[in-house]
């Protein structure tokens, strides 16, 4: 019984300690996805309605034509600007750069095709 008490307090410690540890640890990747996918969707967007798009990341937001989204907390990004014309191609190649705590990432554009992926 007491055997039982015992396994029981070390899996309900474990429950509530690796989640926490796990999100510190892949805030900034998560962000980084989360950015990459929002500026996908609007390439799809600009292509399927035929207009421009634009999107403007600043600290810890993300400005949409009608939208704002929060990043992560705790996970900021250099102000960076971009537009996909109703062809779905952006406007200028470049790189987000993003940081967390003492990590950074890259997020990059490419011209033309506006081809995303986080480095």
């Amino acid at each position: 019984m007491i055997e039982t008490m015992i396994v029981l307090l070390i899996l309900t410690i474990l429950i509530l300690i690796i989640p926490t540890t796990m999100t510190k640890r892949g805030s900034l990747q998560f962000a980084c996805k989360k950015i990459k996918d929002i500026i996908i969707h609007e390439k799809a967007l600009a292509l399927f309605e035929k207009q421009e798009h634009h999107i403007l990341i600043k600290n810890q937001t993300i400005y949409l034509n009608k939208d704002q989204i929060s990043i992560e907390n705790q996970v900021y990004c250099e102000e960076y600007e971009l537009y996909f014309n109703a062809r779905g191609n952006v406007d200028k190649a470049g790189t987000i750069q993003c940081f967390y705590q003492n990590k950074t990432k890259e997020i990059i554009i490419n011209l033309g095709s506006g081809n995303v992926y986080v480095k």
